[in-house]
């Protein structure tokens, strides 16, 4: 998250042995169907756009990715389904070519602070 705008950025280790592919809008890993994995990033797009829709008063599109380490993706970015499926790599590449979604220094510390409060991380430390 940053003046640029806000992304969504959800990362798997595959099988680099199997083939990655699309057909018909879905995205498969070898025989595997890996729709579930763009489906739960939707999910937590939409998530964290409603947080900051309610702290900034103002849609604020969040972009939504799926990186892909292990294979070799035959594309460096495609997009499936509002999910652009990024390989490893390709990274740095895709976040500098978005557009900038106009917020401003103070908009993205609010937005932190929201974030922060409703989306509390899924894995903590264990106080010892």
């Amino acid at each position: 998250m940053g003046t640029r705008g806000v992304f969504l950025l959800d990362s798997e280790n595959w099988d680099r042995r199997l083939s990655v592919y699309t057909k018909l809008d879905r995205l498969y890993h070898g025989r595997f169907s890996k729709n579930e994995c763009l489906e739960e990033v939707r999910k937590k797009s939409r998530a964290v756009q409603r947080v900051i829709t309610d702290e900034l008063q103002r849609k604020v599109a969040v972009r939504a990715g799926l990186v892909v380490y292990g294979p070799t993706l035959p594309w460096n970015i495609h997009r499936i389904g509002g999910v652009d499926v990024i390989g490893g790599f390709n990274v740095r590449r895709w976040l500098r070519r978005q557009e900038t979604d106009g917020l401003t220094e103070a908009d993205v510390e609010r937005t932190i602070s929201a974030l922060q409060r409703a989306l509390p991380p899924r894995y903590q430390e264990q106080e010892r």
